[in-house]
């Protein structure tokens, strides 16, 4: 019997130590990383971090506003990261260290920030040992560490898109709330969407993912009160993007969709094999996917708009639908092991094959498990493949699809806790630890 002395204890231990544990041990892990790093993998060599992300923050953080070094509007991306850097370098010349060593503070705590949302989610349904998996997977896992040794959106976007995972979990999973405390979430939850956004525009689709996953699974409030939440989330995402819109428009006097870089990154997933930007190695295409690649490169002048590449994606599917699919294939696998470059990724496939088959087998299990597991399962698996489409849609790298990567780790606790109870079993052993 557990007294209750031993039981504040482990409430102590839970909601206190064990996420401190894991915001400590993601800073350390990360920092052996750089550490171990050769110096010719460890320097900032990111074009889009020396040409737009740094001059764009420190425009901001010195009164220029959103301005490149050249004086020009930033449209390229969303000032969603710029602002973040553009705080980073408030403060660094405030306290008087070095901005770049304050970046690299900013992805430091952005990863520890993720391993502990991962741990949160995972919590609500395993207990804390177990829910320690997803973190602990999180943190070694080595792309996820190979996106911290640059000063790029991902690690903090990751961090962003956590935070708003935990938030709809929080609200699907929660019904002894008040209506307020709920609406309030709702709302806060469109606000941290809006702002993810900001800093990648690939959570474009997320107010909507989001909203129909709390219409659909939050059965234990009525219609309306569903509607309601949906319509606080899709306010609160409004309320952050629409100033970014109307800035957009008052600079260039068009309607862009977040940033001006959605036709380019299409165009750079369309011709990947032929466009070799100077340090890419030769693709394994097949021929006709090479020659159909060839014309869209030959064809970029025309091909400037994001519907202009809808439309020449709809006349080739007709004209030549075996070419197009072998292409479409191409790009859904690649999407899971692929890099810029080429390079490495005959290391990087049966690594990440071996990752894939835990949360496969992990999945199986979620799904055998019922109830409030499988309902997570299914939100895991529904904003996964949005995000493995959004990839498809332009240049299909691993380096796109390791922010929801994160989410699939919350489902390795169901093997866990499986192989557990069955040595419980075997070696009659108490299975309290599982539920603890």
């Amino acid at each position: 019997m557990t007294t209750g002395r031993t039981t504040a204890s482990r409430e102590v231990r839970d909601g206190y130590w064990l996420p401190l544990f894991i915001f400590v041990t993601a800073i350390a892990v990360t920092l052996l990383f750089w550490a171990v790093l050769p110096s010719s993998a460890s320097g900032v060599d990111s074009g889009d971090y020396l040409a737009f992300y740094k001059p764009v923050g420190k425009s901001i953080a010195e009164g220029e506003g959103l301005r490149r070094a050249d004086g020009s509007p930033a449209i390229r991306y969303p000032p969603g990261y710029p602002l973040l850097l553009a705080g980073v370098f408030a403060i660094s010349d405030v306290v008087g260290t070095d901005g770049d060593l304050a970046v690299n503070l900013l992805i430091l705590l952005s990863m520890a920030a993720t391993a502990v949302l991962l741990y949160l989610v995972a919590r609500t349904l395993w207990g804390p040992w177990l829910a320690l998996a997803p973190a602990l997977l999180w943190i070694s896992y080595p792309f996820a560490l190979w996106a911290t040794k640059q000063p790029l959106s991902e690690t903090p976007f990751t961090a962003f898109f956590l935070g708003s995972f935990a938030l709809l979990w929080w609200l699907i999973d929660r019904s002894r709330t008040t209506s307020a405390k709920q609406t309030a979430v709702a709302f806060s939850l469109g606000l941290l969407i809006g702002y993810t956004m900001l800093i990648r525009p690939v959570a474009i689709g997320l107010p909507f993912i989001f909203g129909a996953l709390i219409l659909l699974l939050k059965t234990h409030v009525t219609p309306s009160r569903r509607l309601l939440l949906g319509g606080a989330l899709f306010f609160g995402s409004l309320l952050v993007v629409v100033p970014w819109e109307a800035w957009l428009h008052a600079n260039t006097g068009r309607f862009i969709l977040l940033s001006s870089g959605g036709p380019a990154s299409i165009r750079d997933g369309l011709t990947f094999a032929v466009y070799d930007k100077g340090y890419r190695e030769e693709f394994d295409v097949p021929g006709d996917v090479v020659a159909f690649m060839e014309d869209v490169h030959a064809r970029r002048a025309e091909l400037n708009t994001t519907g202009a590449y809808i439309e020449l994606l709809v006349e080739e599917t007709v004209n030549q639908p075996a070419t197009v699919g072998r292409l479409l294939v191409l790009k859904m696998a690649r999407s899971w092991y692929g890099t810029d470059s080429g390079r490495y990724e005959h290391f990087i496939l049966p690594l990440q094959l071996g990752y894939l088959l835990l949360i496969g087998v992990s999945s199986v299990f979620a799904w055998r498990q019922g109830g409030d597991v499988r309902k997570l399962l299914f939100v895991v698996c529904v904003v996964v493949l949005y995000f493995w489409g959004m990839t498809v849609l332009v240049l299909s790298t691993l380096r796109y699809l390791v922010p929801a990567f994160s989410i699939l780790f919350l489902l390795v606790p169901a093997t866990l806790q499986l192989v557990y109870m069955r040595a419980c079993r075997r070696y009659s052993i108490s299975e309290q630890i599982a539920y603890d």
